[in-house]
């Protein structure tokens, strides 16, 4: 849960990519830079993260 799903990894000349799942919405970014994210939005927010990187180890 909570974590994108990478398809594919590789370097092209001296560049290195990773293909990942879209997911679709708004930038997580833009809310924060916009100051659009509520204490209660932004606790939601560092859960799920939390959640995903527990998930993840």
């Amino acid at each position: 849960p909570n974590i994108v799903r990478v398809y594919d990894t590789g370097d092209f000349g001296d560049h290195l990519y990773f293909t990942m799942e879209l997911v679709e919405g708004q930038p997580l970014s833009d809310l924060i830079d916009h100051k659009r994210l509520s204490l209660r939005r932004a606790v939601e927010v560092a859960r799920d993260v939390a959640l995903g990187l527990q998930h993840a180890h």
